[in-house]
């Protein structure tokens, strides 16, 4: 009796899980980058939140604060695109981080550019709307682990039927019915 050969398949060994795991860390490391950008983005907001009521309520030297802070934002937006370009594409994660990441930037120039022309009754509303919108993707951003990016932290456990509630067991909710249970009974002489 001969002994078993292997199978063999076509092609090269799969380089696969390697070029996986890749691109596993590298989605990782720019989410984390991500997540720092948009931090500092909310808190320049933030600085420029303030130096906005300074120039506003009369305080002379902020103004130069201020087109600095608008700057940053410029700048920093910048680097979050290209930063969200590289989570998406070679990093292989999800896209939803580069709607948002567009949107700051696009933002932060449409600021500049009221702000460039006094034009203060659209600058000071939408400043209010950027940092609120900031905000939000930072607490998205941070809500998730910190050892997933959202495309794997996002949606339901594997492990969990779809009307199961967190922490039952997947029969469980297989098994409830919305009627009355029916169960069976033996009557006398084993009859159902």
């Amino acid at each position: 009796m001969e002994p078993a050969q292997p199978v063999r398949t076509a092609g090269p060994p799969s380089t696969t899980s390697a070029f996986t795991g890749r691109a596993a860390a590298w989605r990782l490391t720019t989410f984390r980058i991500l997540r720092i950008l948009v931090t500092v983005q909310a808190a320049i907001i933030l600085a420029q939140a303030i130096t906005a009521g300074l120039l506003l309520s009369g305080t002379p030297n902020v103004r130069g604060v201020h087109g600095l802070g608008a700057i940053l934002l410029v700048l920093i937006g910048l680097v979050q695109v290209v930063v969200a370009i590289l989570h998406w594409r070679p990093g292989r994660g999800t896209a939803r981080l580069l709607g948002p990441s567009i949107g700051i930037l696009v933002g932060v120039l449409v600021q500049a550019m009221l702000g460039e022309t006094h034009n203060k009754a659209l600058h000071v509303p939408f400043g209010v709307l950027m940092f609120g919108g900031l905000l939000m993707l930072t607490r998205q951003l941070w809500s998730a682990p910190a050892d997933r990016a959202p495309d794997q932290a996002q949606g339901r456990a594997p492990d969990r039927a779809p009307d199961a509630a967190p922490g039952q067991a997947p029969d469980a909710a297989s098994n409830q019915q919305s009627g009355p249970a029916k169960t069976s009974t033996p009557a006398s002489g084993g009859q159902p």
